[in-house]
């Protein structure tokens, strides 16, 4: 009997725990259908959030505004546009307030210029180009609003500077204008400075990866390489004079003719003092001289026989004569008139490489013919360094 009823007990227990079983996969059912319920829930509670916080937005970018903090006001009005961009599926009221907030966007871009560092203008106040090769003007913008009452500075707003042409080395993509609404960027090289650059400051604002960028509002810098013109500044002379017909241009000319260059010559014979003042880089000289447009660089050649001197012996003085010269050939920058190759070649009584004649005429001549031979020489070996600094690489000390 006391068996029999445990066999009962036992099977009651199984019987329960079948229907245990059956209970709990109901209940997981509806477990999942609340959590579905409480997530949609969730969604619609986070718009409203945002909602509330476009309202917010609104209210303090235009107050902000109104108050003269435009660049504040103005990442107000973006993140009304930002939440909006976060929801799924935007109820109309977010649709308001973002078309008011893009409207107000819109009025201020059309009162707001970013205006060019003064440096950028010409005597007649337009924008001139700066040099790919000589990089002295730096983009540099001002970000100024028309109030109605004259034009006003905004202080911390973002400005972003990219390449639009060509590509190089900036010290920063994104600069904020300081209180007096400039913002700078240094371009610390192109990576091709034989052709033009074009560098971009525009106004923009990011907010919660949402990007607003003010397309009117916009400056480009342009940096053009040198113009392909040079010019050969040739110097010949000795104790008897000035050479009218130098004969070392016509070796210069030659080694540099297959550079990509336009070149044409200027005889110092009559004018030394200007010759010396650009051979040493005097800008002012540079100047003086009058070149052609888009001439970007002098080649200054001085052929010097600088000693001759009469040969004696036991006393008596001879009818010969011997002569030392030197030739130097230097490539000047018009534009800052600094000295970007120099290089010298010799023949003297020291070395045995000295010009010899029976009057003092045909010794100086022949020093030069020397020196001529030698450059000649020089510039066989040097002219893939010479080309290159023409075309814009400048040699490093």
């Amino acid at each position: 009997m006391k068996h029999a009823f445990m066999l009962f007990i036992m099977t009651c227990c199984l019987l329960a725990s079948g229907c245990v079983s059956t209970d709990t996969s109901k209940t997981e059912s509806d477990t999942r259908d609340t959590q579905a319920g409480t997530d949609t829930a969730s969604t619609g509670e986070k718009d409203v959030q945002r909602l509330s916080k476009m309202q917010d937005y609104l209210d303090n970018g235009l107050d902000k505004i109104n108050y003269g903090s435009y660049a504040e006001g103005m990442k107000q009005l973006v993140l009304v546009l930002a939440e909006k961009h976060l929801m799924k599926s935007p109820p109309a009221e977010a649709t308001e307030l973002a078309v008011e907030a893009e409207q107000k966007l819109k009025e201020l871009e059309a009162a707001l210029s970013l205006e060019v560092d003064p440096s950028w203008l010409d005597v007649n106040l337009n924008q001139v180009s700066g040099s790919s090769v000589d990089i002295k003007r730096q983009p540099s913008v001002l970000l100024t609003i028309d109030t109605g009452l004259g034009r006003s500075l905004i202080a911390n707003a973002p400005i972003a500077f990219s390449f639009i042409k060509g590509s190089g080395i900036l010290s920063a993509s994104v600069v904020n204008t300081n209180d007096y609404g400039q913002a700078n960027v240094v371009v610390s090289r192109f990576d091709n400075a034989n052709s033009e650059n074009i560098i971009r400051a525009q106004l923009f604002f990011r907010e919660h990866d949402y990007l607003y960028t003010f397309e009117g509002v916009v400056r480009n810098f342009i940096y053009t390489p040198p113009a392909r013109k040079a010019v050969i500044f040739v110097m010949e002379r000795s104790d008897l004079g000035i050479s009218d017909d130098p004969k070392i241009f016509e070796v210069v000319y030659d080694k540099l003719k297959d550079v990509a260059f336009d070149f044409s010559l200027y005889n110092a014979s009559l004018a030394e003092n200007t010759f010396n003042s650009v051979y040493n880089g005097d800008k002012k000289a540079i100047g003086r001289l009058g070149l052609e447009e888009d001439v970007s660089y002098i080649v200054a050649v001085l052929n010097d026989c600088y000693r001759i001197a009469q040969q004696e012996y036991k006393g008596k003085k001879l009818n010969a004569f011997v002569s030392e010269a030197r030739a130097t050939i230097r490539i000047i920058r018009v534009s800052d008139g600094k000295t970007l190759y120099n290089k010298t070649v010799k023949r003297e009584k020291a070395d045995n490489t000295h010009g010899q004649g029976g009057t003092m005429e045909k010794a100086a001549l022949h020093a030069l013919s020397l020196t001529t031979d030698a450059m000649e020489q020089m510039l066989s070996v040097e002219i893939d360094e010479i080309n290159s600094i023409l075309m814009g690489a400048e040699k490093k000390e």
